[in-house]
């Protein structure tokens, strides 16, 4: 995933065996003290799935299910959010910080 100026910020795989998301962030990523980076799945269609927030907004793993798998998912977002995730269940609050490309090897 890139930021507006096309520079790495962080990668995201998926390990399908332990069925999880690993979210690898880059060491210049900062995030002030009271926000914290989400993690999101968007569709085709434009429709936004949290996939959870990152702790410590440093690297994790974050269980994968069919909300990150799905046919109609195309890209990935991260965004700027509240201490405890985005308050609308429906989609991001905070700016979309970083994105990329989600594609199935």
């Amino acid at each position: 995933m890139s930021d507006a100026q096309s520079q790495t910020a962080m990668v995201v795989t998926a390990d399908t065996r332990h069925r999880r998301l690993q979210v690898r962030v880059a060491e210049d990523v900062h995030v002030p003290a009271d926000r914290t980076l989400q993690l999101w799945a968007i569709t085709r269609t434009g429709k936004p799935r949290s996939l959870g927030i990152l702790p410590g907004n440093r690297s994790t793993d974050l269980a994968l299910d069919a909300r990150a798998t799905a046919p109609d998912v195309a890209l990935l977002a991260i965004s700027l959010e509240p201490k405890v995730g985005s308050p609308d269940p429906t989609g991001p609050t905070g700016p979309v910080l970083y994105k990329g490309s989600w594609a199935r090897l």
